[in-house]
């Protein structure tokens, strides 16, 4: 295997390293908000949009990088 094609692999690997991370962060974003969304919408909930930001605030995904 070529220098070259060493380099290319292991960029590629590492290109898909970040792309699995950030889909999972993705994820974990769309949840919260969805999640929080939600849970406003239950009745008797005294929900109001700061907490919603709150939950986007969420430092959750931050164990992931």
């Amino acid at each position: 295997m070529s220098e070259q094609t060493h380099l290319e692999a292991t960029l590629q690997r590492d290109i898909d390293t970040i792309r699995s991370k950030v889909e999972r962060m993705a994820g974990l974003a769309e949840s919260a908000l969805s999640d929080s969304v939600i849970l406003c919408l239950m009745p008797n909930n005294s929900c109001n949009v700061l907490s919603v930001v709150g939950c986007l605030h969420d430092d959750a995904p931050s164990k992931y990088h």
